[in-house]
């Protein structure tokens, strides 16, 4: 476990101090989503068992005439989505991070009871019946929390190796890392899982993430249905001047 006394801000109010950097955490989080749902969206559309065989052709046939465009993209996105997470579950003293909230938190339990939350939210007006549903944070929360995080050691050291070799660095001798699809979104729940949990206790609220998910394969397939019918329309107009000629 860290040493709480590395995490150098003097807090004049828990609440206020964690909850902004949990936001912080949060919209690095909805960029993962987007990025990583981009990376998704265009490994779908060219899979042909899944959108079948002409369609992943069409498909593919575009991602080549704009090469440069959709695989920089691609390898971008992915790129990001690893880099990001992996600071998540970095160990660095001086970086964001899960255990370091977590570990913070659980030093100032005492100043993050119910009490403190309904003096530190009296200008919200929340009302005595909702109030009542409030539960501040318990030791258990926080234990789970680090036993989730606990039970990913495997991929999150593997994320980390990846990153390290690959991606910060261009290692000549790399030791083979293979990380699959199903592992970073395990990674991501749990991220996800930490987010919901401090914004419950934190703000008594909740997060959406549903723009970050569907509007990023909106746009993607916005885009794509723009650039064939630009490609259909500069194929008639050349056959238009082919045969007036």
């Amino acid at each position: 476990m860290e040493n709480n006394t590395d995490f150098k801000i003097n807090y004049m109010n828990e609440f206020k101090s964690l909850f902004s950097h949990v936001e912080k955490m949060r919209n690095r989080y909805l960029n993962i989503l987007s990025a990583h749902k981009i990376f998704d969206t265009i490994s779908i559309l060219s899979a042909p068992n899944i959108v079948g065989k002409e369609k992943a052709g069409e498909n593919m046939k575009l991602f080549n005439d704009y090469k440069y465009f959709f695989i920089t993209t691609k390898e971008s996105c992915s790129f990001y989505v690893l880099i990001e997470i992996a600071k998540f579950f970095d160990n660095s003293l001086s970086s964001l991070t899960l255990n370091k909230i977590i570990n913070f938190t659980e030093s100032n339990l005492k100043k993050l009871s119910k009490n403190d939350f309904q003096i530190y939210h009296k200008n919200r007006g929340i009302l005595p019946e909702l109030f009542d549903k409030y539960q501040e944070f318990s030791r258990l929360d926080l234990e789970n929390l680090k036993n989730n995080i606990k039970s990913k050691d495997k991929i999150i050291n593997k994320l980390k190796k990846y990153r390290d070799q690959y991606l910060a660095h261009d290692d000549i001798k790399k030791i083979k890392v293979k990380i699959s699809i199903g592992e970073v979104k395990q990674l991501m729940e749990i991220i996800e899982d930490f987010i919901e949990l401090f914004y419950l206790r934190l703000d008594f609220s909740s997060n959406s993430y549903k723009d970050y998910v569907e509007e990023p394969e909106r746009e993607i397939k916005s885009l794509i249905k723009i650039l064939k019918e630009n490609e259909k329309a500069r194929l008639q107009k050349i056959s238009k001047l082919y045969l007036q000629n």
